[in-house]
């Protein structure tokens, strides 16, 4: 709560934001303060992802992918899963940040010429 209006300032001027959760912790998900990172970046046209990792634990899985990319659409966020361990998911979630950031700086006029 405190740190509420400096989230707000880093947020405003960022390329992309990444929300990140444990998908074999069911609170963390529910615990995402979507306020914080969706009012910001949606007047500032900022890709917002929605990211869960570890999916090479799949059966300590609390959250299953259904519920995240339910949970992400419901928000207006993309959805990707993906593992450090294995390395999956991550080159394609990067590559579609990337991508989107990109997009949003073209249209907003803030691409590096």
């Amino acid at each position: 709560e405190r740190f509420r209006t400096l989230t707000y300032t880093y947020y405003k001027k960022a390329d992309a934001i990444i929300l990140a959760y444990d998908p074999p912790i069911a609170q963390h998900l529910q615990r995402l303060e979507l306020d914080n990172f969706n009012q910001p970046a949606r007047e500032n046209g900022i890709p917002v992802v929605l990211i869960a990792t570890k999916i090479d634990l799949e059966s300590e899985r609390c959250v299953t992918a259904e519920e995240g990319q339910r949970f992400a659409k419901s928000q207006g966020l993309h959805y990707a899963e993906t593992s450090a361990l294995t390395n999956a998911g991550v080159a394609e979630a990067f590559e579609y940040i990337f991508e989107q950031a990109i997009v949003a700086n073209v249209q907003h006029g803030t691409a590096a010429t």
